[in-house]
Order: structure tokens, then C-alpha cells, then sequence
């Protein structure tokens, strides 16, 4: 028997993003990729683990159709804790760019992220969690965008 669909979307999305790295024409490799529920927005946790990111499944709303069918709205917090190579607010532009173009490009390869059921994948606007000149000094940086998965399952499916 084939795993949920949601199951199927969060190992897609996590090996999709995986495949951040330089050796794969990125500009940055990703150290870890995981999903979690945990506290993702400390990136003192993460700082061994730096470039790190996160996949946060976040509340879903579903769209019922005829013939015992659902269409779900699934966004996905997508976050990565990196540490900034030049110590500049250009740098910070500069990298958290690179780090946009990387997860835009990745999770764009297949708008389905290759599960059946899936209609397309979407991503909302970039926030970064550093704002101040303090921030920027020490060091750690924040990238999250939030990504909209569509897709349709059965009205008796989990």
C-alpha cells in the first residue's frame, strides 16, 4: 500500500530540496534538510548543522467536490538558517538571493514534486529574519517562504 498522500508530498518536497548543492549547479549546498515541528525558528539550534533548512506542514484547507472528492490547500513553511559569509548588509542581499534563486529553482523543477494527485506547488513571497546592522554582525541569517501545495484526494482519505 502507497503512503498518504501527505506522507509522499513531505518526502518529496525534503528530497527535492536535498538536492541543493553546488555539485548539482546550485549556489549553496544544504547541510540538512528535515521535517519538524520543533522550535525552527532559533538558529542557534541549527548552527552545526548550518546551511540548514526546515519543512513546517502548516494547517490545510479543503475545497469538497462531487464524487466523494476533496480539493486541499496545503502550505508548507519552507525555512533556511545559513550563515553569512560577508558580514555586510550587500552580502546579506547578495546571499539571501542566492538562497531564493536555489529554493525557487529546486522546487520549481516539477510543480507536481512527482506524487500522483498533486496539481501544482506554489511559493509565496521570501521573508528574512535579519534586519539590523547587530544581526548581520553575528553572523546568522534566516530565509522562509511558504509554499502552497494543491492537491486532490477522496473524501474518505487522511
Amino acid at each position: 500500500m502507497a503512503d498518504p498522500i501527505r506522507v509522499q508530498i513531505l518526502d518529496a518536497l525534503t528530497t527535492t530540496l536535498g538536492t541543493i548543492t553546488t555539485l548539482n549547479g546550485y549556489r549553496m549546498s544544504l547541510t540538512t534538510v528535515e521535517i519538524l515541528s520543533k522550535d525552527w525558528n532559533n538558529p542557534d539550534m541549527y548552527k552545526d548543522l548550518l546551511p540548514w533548512c526546515g519543512v513546517i506542514p502548516e494547517d490545510e484547507t479543503v475545497k469538497y467536490q462531487p464524487f466523494a472528492h476533496q480539493v486541499v490547500d496545503w502550505p508548507i513553511l519552507i525555512v533556511v538558517h545559513f550563515e553569512l559569509q560577508t558580514r555586510t548588509a550587500a552580502g546579506l542581499l547578495a546571499e539571501t538571493e542566492a538562497i531564493r534563486t536555489d529554493v525557487r529553482k529546486a522546487v520549481h523543477s516539477d510543480f507536481t514534486l512527482g506524487v500522483e494527485g498533486v496539481h501544482f506547488i506554489s511559493l509565496a513571497g521570501f521573508q528574512t529574519s535579519v534586519a539590523s546592522a547587530a544581526a548581520i554582525q553575528k553572523g546568522h541569517c534566516g530565509v522562509a517562504t511558504r509554499a502552497t501545495v494543491r492537491f486532490t484526494e477522496s473524501n474518505s482519505a487522511s
